[in-house]
């Protein structure tokens, strides 16, 4: 769809069963910079292509920094230590605008922000809306799709960008680099083609009652997409299931998990028995599971089961495998492994 000429007006568009406007926050959007948190470790290395700038908190200059000159960061007690410099938070700038940095072995645009957060040094790299809408598509697309999915990507990454940023002003940072949030890979993931699509979609958005959506987006919906109340708390009225046109999906994935495996992650059970699905949302995706052993069960919600199984999505089926007998006084025969059948892969 082309939407050139139609801005500064509201656009609608009807999907998933709801009705959604599509709005230019332009020059708005211009002006923001996104906060990413890239990493968390006891020490970062980064650095600037062009000379660069070492600025406090309040932007004085601190000290000036040599074009690709590696400086480790560390703590030192309450303070960030860079190279002979120290403070609570410390920001790196190149001294030109074409200027990049790299944070360990990653080069981005923008700047990179050091900050202690709970004792952890924290490198958070602050980076202008559109050309991180630029590298979000192409890590989580690449450039070789049709313009017009690009486009739709663009949209979407833009929105969810902005809605956390608004929602997490007080915070350390808006976002992260992965799939919790969106990936993020810095300039190697931009392409001609994701350039594109952020320039011919700039400040669009997606908002619901005049306010941004949280849009969220999955690689393969498995089939059908989820009412939101059944995979978080609150019902969204633009986050309603509806079935997937996605002409290859769903895909299917397969995972066994060892009895070892299971005991090893969740605590409380013993020699495990049984893994039973106890409830299930109207779209077939786990809502609730209980793992039963010798020394006890234990519930867990399909979304905590598959963030310790690392599985592609909760819409999935448990199968016992080959049964063996347990050594007891009343010998049982239980499943040496357990065979986790799916479909769909979201975030």
């Amino acid at each position: 769809m082309n939407w050139k000429g139609m801005w500064p007006r509201l656009r609608t568009t009807v999907g998933l069963g709801f009705l959604i406007w599509m709005a230019r926050v332009t020059p708005l959007s211009a002006s923001v910079f996104v906060r990413v948190n890239i990493t968390e470790a006891p020490q970062v290395t980064i650095g600037s292509s062009t000379a660069a700038r070492i600025l406090s908190s309040d932007g004085r200059v601190l000290a000036e920094v040599d074009p690709l000159s590696p400086l480790t960061a560390s703590s030192l007690g309450s303070a960030v230590q860079l190279g002979d410099v120290q403070g609570d938070r410390l920001f790196l700038q190149p001294s030109t605008a074409n200027g990049s940095v790299f944070i360990d072995d990653v080069w981005y645009r923008g700047s990179v922000e050091l900050r202690l957060t709970d004792g952890r040094l924290m490198a958070v790299n602050h980076v202008a809306l559109e050309s991180y809408v630029a590298s979000v598509i192409g890590s989580e697309m690449g450039g070789h799709f049709p313009l017009e999915a690009l486009k739709s990507q663009a949209v979407a990454t833009r929105t969810f960008a902005l809605y956390n940023h608004n929602k997490r002003l007080q915070k350390p940072y808006a976002v992260g680099d992965d799939q919790k949030w969106q990936v993020y890979k810095g300039i190697a993931a931009e392409s001609p083609t994701t350039v594109a699509a952020v320039e011919q979609t700039v400040g669009e958005v997606l908002v619901h009652n005049g306010r941004l959506i949280n849009a969220v987006y999955h690689a393969d919906s498995g089939g059908a997409t989820e009412n939101s109340e059944h995979v978080w708390t609150n019902p969204l009225p633009y986050l309603r299931a509806v079935s997937d046109r996605d002409l290859v999906s769903p895909r299917p994935w397969e995972k066994q998990l060892s009895r070892q495996d299971l005991q090893r992650e969740i605590v409380g059970v013993g020699q495990v028995r049984s893994v039973d699905v106890v409830e299930r949302s109207p779209q077939g995706r786990v809502r609730r599971l209980v793992v039963s052993g010798d020394a006890g069960s234990v519930s867990l919600t399909g979304r905590e089961f598959r963030q310790r199984f690392r599985l592609k999505s909760t819409m999935f089926d448990v199968e016992p495998g080959a049964p063996i007998r347990t050594a007891s006084v009343a010998p049982v025969a239980t499943p040496s492994a357990y065979v986790i059948k799916g479909r769909g892969y979201g975030h």
